[in-house]
């Protein structure tokens, strides 16, 4: 069937209907290689031959679907690439050959994979009126039709936070710095650095929606590259720096 590749085609017949077949994604993909100490390279087709036929021997004769779900979240959460697992949570630890020959940081093995581009980004949590300016990304590129918090690219100070958020239409009376984070998507990195900005006048032309926190819980799709920022919505300073703003009129925060 046209874009059901042999993943997706595995993961619904064993999770919706119980059949004893294989789901191999890149999370499952990674963690045989490392229970196995295995050097093949992951982006050849002869290694993910050789990984799908040793996932499809150790499938249970009933529940397929379960191990094939916790070898696909055990990838995303514990046995996270980059050479940063977190193998002291990893129920698998004593069973894995390269935790302990350690060679975790070695593999997987993906010379076919591109050198991931890194692109630094300013995030604004904008707060007007108990609500929170929210826009929806282009419906082509990354993550489309989704919505987000205003941001730009670059690694922006106070005072230019201050003026990208009036180029919005919102007037700020206090701006602190919020922690920055980080998002890894297969070939580019997003480096954040946030800002928690209190506006005294909403904006009337971009961004075009304000919405409160439960209404972006229940309603906007937000990236969870932007999760860490959504938080900031519910508890606005907790983590965040001092007002930026008073800071550099010499008055007391």
């Amino acid at each position: 069937m046209p874009g059901i590749g042999a993943y997706t085609a595995g993961a619904i017949a064993s999770i919706a209907f119980g059949e004893r077949v294989p789901a191999v994604d890149g999370n499952v993909l990674r963690v045989i290689a490392r229970l196995a100490a295995d050097r093949g390279d992951i982006g050849e087709p002869d290694t993910r031959r050789r990984f799908t036929l040793l996932v499809t021997q150790m499938l249970p004769a009933e529940k397929a679907g379960d191990f094939n779900q916790a070898l696909m979240d055990l990838g995303a959460t514990v046995c996270l690439p980059n050479g940063e697992p977190r193998c002291g949570l990893c129920p698998a630890r004593n069973s894995c050959e390269a935790f302990r020959q350690g060679l975790t940081a070695e593999i997987p093995v993906t010379t076919q994979q591109k050198k991931r581009r890194i692109e630094d980004i300013t995030v604004f949590v904008i707060s007007c009126d108990g609500r929170f300016a929210l826009r929806k990304r282009d419906d082509k590129g990354l993550l489309p039709n989704l919505w987000e918090f205003p941001n730009t690219e670059g690694r922006l100070n106070a005072e230019a936070a201050a003026a990208f958020a009036r180029s919005l239409g919102v007037t700020p009376i206090e701006v602190y710095e919020l922690p920055e984070a980080r998002h890894i998507f297969t070939h580019l990195e997003w480096r954040m650095k946030g800002y928690f900005i209190r506006a005294a006048q909403c904006g009337a032309g971009e961004p075009p929606v304000w919405a409160t926190a439960d209404e972006i819980s229940r309603s906007y799709s937000i990236p969870t590259a932007l999760k860490t920022y959504e938080a900031f919505c519910r508890n606005p300073t907790a983590g965040a720096g001092k007002d930026l703003r008073q800071s550099e009129r010499g008055e007391p925060s």
